[in-house]
């Protein structure tokens, strides 16, 4: 296992960090901000091997669990947010944004 760091690859072409499970071959993440259309041919990627006693390096995901079982992500953003004082139409409104967008609410536990 390794981990590829982030870099950019051509100017306005970056690709994001990401775990190489074997020497071969891993999905990557690139984002294009040339406003252009790129092709990519093979990129040559460095990966450095990812030690289990790494600890600084390592993170890993925990479960937010209940009475009832695991809590979705959108209700834990849900019970943040203070939407009392809203009528049922923006109430609503708002219910629905935080749980089609609760990936970019930070969470206590989030990393």
């Amino acid at each position: 296992m390794g981990i590829i760091k982030s870099e950019e690859a051509r100017p306005g072409i970056f690709i994001g960090n990401c775990l190489a499970p074997d020497e071969y071959t891993c999905s990557i993440t690139m984002l294009n901000t040339t406003g252009e259309n790129v092709e990519i041919i093979t990129l040559l990627v460095i990966i450095e091997e990812l030690w289990a006693s790494d600890r600084e390096n390592i993170h890993t995901l925990q479960k937010t669990v209940n009475e009832s079982g695991i809590l979705p992500r959108h209700e834990r953003v849900r019970k943040q947010i203070r939407i009392e004082h809203l009528n049922k139409e923006e109430k609503k409104t708002i219910e629905q944004i935080c749980e089609n967008f609760n990936d970019i609410f930070h969470l206590e536990r989030d990393i």
